[in-house]
């Protein structure tokens, strides 16, 4: 089959990374696939996983319509609303998360967003709760293809660290400042334990000075990630809203444990208790208790290790690759689609993104904004530290004659 998938760019996320596994286990097993990206100011040559040299990568703009695939996913909402520009004899969607969610529900993307899943695509899910949540709008339940990663190559893996000797090292995962990752709520809550090292794995961008940050990982090939993951003992997630948590269970497959925020759909894998500990999200308070209990319980942290080591094996990249080959088949044999979906509603997307890019710009205003006040601010106690110390007063006294004695000459 000519397989395509539109990804909003070529970027390090792991909902992209998840396509692109998928994307070269199809070329393998002998079906023609492309990757297309819907953002040209990302590059299209893919060096940051690997394994993908046999994949075919352009962008959207470079696909000429009289070029007909077999079937065509959209693998974001956004691209949903851009796959009418391929031609297809079937469409796809391929969704990935609660996507809504990732966006104030006073403004119009979560419309958009929902609306995209009545356009008539054949839908695909990557968990069983996506799955129940997505059947509110579609009338069924659709298939899942369930998240995994390649256990034996996490467990394999040789740390990219030198082992820790008398104390432990926890991995925090996610951008700085999002508001949906909460990556900063997670440093803030290591700050209450100096006895851990902590090691920070991040897609773009350095968290903000004030925090105690032993080591920083940014924009890494994926090669790279299973030996830090190996290098660590747990993993603190804190997101309020995740599609599947993937870094937690490569945590599980590199050998330990986590710390993580009751997302919707954690459940699926992540067992209080059992494999991890879990804690209501938002909340502070619970997880630095559930922090303190894991590294200060004698035998926790290798049980529920173990548990998650144990969980990671059953989820399998092999099976889950099988299991969407076969409903690629099944689309391919049903009726071809006599329509090109969202195609009508092209100009109300084009309007929408043009709000979000205001909204983005104003975002992006607001982070400089309090970068500005937390620099301040330092500035300010380190200012009010020099004023309070002995140093500075005795000088103050010293000085304080001769300012009077230049004073008084400057009156002759």
């Amino acid at each position: 089959m000519r397989l395509l998938f539109l990804l909003p760019a070529n970027a390090i996320s792991g909902g992209v990374f998840v396509v692109f596994e998928h994307a070269r286990r199809l070329q393998a097993r002998g079906h023609e696939v492309t990757l297309a990206f819907a953002d040209i100011a990302s590059n299209k040559n893919i060096s940051i996983y690997p394994g993908m040299e046999d994949v075919e990568t352009v962008y959207l703009t470079e696909i000429a319509q009289e070029r007909v695939f077999d079937i065509a996913l959209a693998t974001w909402w956004e691209t949903a609303y851009l796959i009418h520009k391929v031609t297809a004899k079937h469409y796809g969607y391929f969704v990935q998360a609660r996507e809504s969610y990732f966006y104030s529900q006073e403004s119009i993307f979560p419309l958009l967003v929902q609306h995209s899943y009545n356009a008539g695509f054949h839908v695909l899910t990557i968990s069983r709760s996506l799955s129940k949540y997505l059947s509110s709008w579609l009338g069924y339940e659709p298939a899942v293809i369930p998240n995994a990663v390649e256990s034996e190559v996490f467990a394999s893996s040789v740390p990219i660290l030198p082992p820790a000797s008398g104390f432990r090292r926890v991995l925090v995962e996610g951008v700085p400042r999002s508001h949906v990752k909460r990556t900063e709520l997670a440093l803030e809550v290591l700050e209450h334990f100096p006895e851990l090292e902590v090691v920070l794995l991040s897609q773009c961008d350095k968290p903000d000075g004030k925090y105690s940050v032993s080591h920083t990982f940014e924009a890494i090939p994926y090669s790279h990630v299973p030996p830090i993951y190996r290098s660590c003992d747990f993993i603190l997630k804190l997101s309020r809203e995740e599609s599947f948590a993937r870094p937690v269970l490569e945590m599980f497959a590199a050998g330990g444990t986590a710390v993580v925020a009751e997302f919707a759909g954690h459940e699926e894998y992540i067992l209080h208790d059992h494999n991890a500990l879990t804690v209501p999200v938002n909340d502070k308070d619970a997880a630095i208790k559930a922090v303190a209990r894991l590294i200060g319980e004698p035998g926790l942290m290798a049980r529920l290790s173990r548990e998650a080591s144990a969980t990671a094996r059953t989820r399998c990249l092999g099976q889950s690759n099988d299991l969407l080959a076969d409903e690629l088949d099944q689309i391919f044999a049903s009726e071809i689609t006599k329509h090109r979906p969202l195609e009508e509603l092209w100009s109300s997307f084009t309007a929408a993104g043009g709000i979000r890019q205001y909204e983005s710009t104003l975002e992006k205003m607001q982070n400089q904004c309090e970068s500005l006040v937390a620099e301040n601010t330092s500035l300010r106690n380190t200012i009010e530290k020099i004023t309070c110390s002995y140093s500075y007063q005795l000088g103050n006294k010293i000085a304080k004659p001769l300012r009077h004695v230049r004073k008084l000459l400057n009156l002759y």
